[in-house]
């Protein structure tokens, strides 16, 4: 649970609504009351959000090297699906002529 500085619910923002949520935890968190009272609300982020106003993401940082590897685990399955279908081509091509000439045809 993070701090932020939110104005009182008596000053118009009450935890409890939507709005709280959406302007201060920016929909990622909700907006709590602090255990010892006092004037301002914290943010409950939500599950993968952190700071103040939950607006970072725990894995920020692994968007792009995941988007990057799973990009090229894709690509190279393509290229081996690639590869498997000219083998089995080149195998069939070898075999029929085999089949062709036991059967005298």
């Amino acid at each position: 649970m993070t701090t932020t500085s939110l104005p009182p619910e008596g000053r118009g923002i009450s935890p409890n609504l939507s709005a709280c949520r959406e302007s201060q935890c920016n929909n990622h968190g909700n907006c709590v009351t602090p255990p010892g009272g006092g004037t301002a609300l914290l943010c409950n982020c939500d599950l993968g959000y952190k700071g103040d106003s939950c607006g970072e993401t725990v894995n920020g940082a692994l968007g792009l090297p995941l988007t990057l590897s799973v990009l090229a685990v894709l690509i190279g399955l393509a290229i081996l699906a690639f590869v498997l279908a000219k083998y089995q081509q080149r195998k069939r091509k070898q075999i029929y002529p085999l089949m062709y000439s036991l059967h005298g045809i």
